[in-house]
């Protein structure tokens, strides 16, 4: 809920000082985190670590579109979902390997150090912009008033078209962190019995293909009318590609595979619907918008793990027999995210009749 009075603070104040607050904060939950020795500071350090993160990634996607050429704004966006991403898998394996190999404390170094770099960063980029934005006289942010925000919510979240595109954003990034982000390995292995090794290779492939695929779209789309073209492909994509994850004693592995690199660029319709999004507010809503957009993002994520994780509890023997081969439990998962899919597909319907 954290990232609203980001966008409010993004219309009514600018980016400038909110940039490098969000990255201190980071740092200040990190230390906390590393120095927890109970439930609560454990929880308090990872809200502020979330706030701090959230916030610079919804600061760079604003800068994006509110001072560069619209053209690039979509190539700008898959930048930032590509270096998130990239930063992601990064991060991750520098801390496990960090983890086992030094222990907390160095863990915790590293990872202090990482942030600080990242904190003395923003404040020289931010006197770099402050000097471009002086220089090229780009227009200031516009100053808006907690009423003036309180409407505009209201507003947008009247506009039907709005409802739509945070709908798709939502089912889109919920299929995302529930199957690449986090069930991947363990569906391989239960439904197709593979190996760790081969379990892990898959995921890796959706996201190479994911991000690949959202640079190809953010460099070719530069107008509303290719956007409105590309989110349709991209739907259809995921609903055929999740489908057909319906048919597993089909699967070979070279099958998997490719089944598994469509369904990675159909999520990259993602980056459209921060641009469309963007496309239907005046100035003054950006970074509002952005900001109720990526909530819907992270509120995907989260509701769809957590409905995920009891879908694989269900045996779908008890609605259809299928094979002794395909198991029955982490079926019921799928049909879940092909049913997801289906659901960001008729929000795309919705939005592409409005638009």
């Amino acid at each position: 809920m954290l990232q609203i009075p980001c966008g409010y603070i993004l219309d009514s104040k600018g980016f400038e000082k909110i940039f490098p607050c969000s990255i201190f904060l980071v740092l200040i939950g990190c230390i906390l985190y590393w120095f927890s020795d109970n439930v609560f500071l454990i929880g308090f350090s990872r809200l502020i670590i979330g706030a701090g993160c959230s916030s610079a990634y919804i600061i760079s996607i604003f800068i994006a579109t509110k001072y560069f050429n619209k053209a690039i704004i979509p190539l700008l966006i898959s930048f930032a979902e590509i270096a998130t991403g990239i930063g992601d898998y990064f991060a991750g394996n520098i801390y496990l390997t960090t983890i086992k190999g030094l222990g907390w404390n160095a863990t915790n170094i590293v990872t202090v150090l990482m942030v600080l770099f990242l904190f003395l960063y923003s404040l020289i980029l931010m006197r770099v912009i402050k000097r471009r934005k002086k220089d090229t006289k780009l227009e200031p942010t516009s100053k808006m008033s907690m009423k003036d925000i309180k409407n505009s919510i209201k507003k947008m979240f009247k506009s039907s078209t709005n409802i739509a595109i945070f709908t798709y954003s939502f089912f889109t990034w919920g299929i995302i962190m529930t199957f690449a982000g986090f069930w991947a390995k363990s569906y391989y292995i239960n439904m197709h019995d593979y190996t760790r090794e081969y379990a892990l290779s898959l995921p890796e492939i959706y996201w190479m293909s994911f991000l690949i695929s959202a640079l190809i779209v953010g460099a070719y789309v530069k107008t509303i009318a290719q956007a409105k073209k590309y989110i349709l492909l991209l739907s259809i994509l995921g609903v055929i590609a999740y489908f057909t994850m319906l048919t597993p004693f089909l699967f070979g592995y070279s099958m998997l595979m490719l089944i598994t690199i469509i369904s990675g660029i159909s999520a990259s319709g993602v980056v459209l619907g921060f641009f469309i999004i963007q496309y239907l507010v005046t100035d003054t809503e950006k970074g509002l918008a952005i900001s109720l957009n990526n909530l819907f993002i992270v509120l995907g994520g989260m509701a769809s793990q957590i409905i995920f994780s009891q879908a694989i509890s269900f045996n779908f023997d008890k609605i259809y027999i299928l094979e002794a081969s395909v198991n029955s439990f982490f079926y019921s998962g799928i049909v879940m995210l092909a049913t997801w899919a289906l659901f960001a597909f008729f929000a795309v319907i919705y939005i592409l009749k409005k638009l």
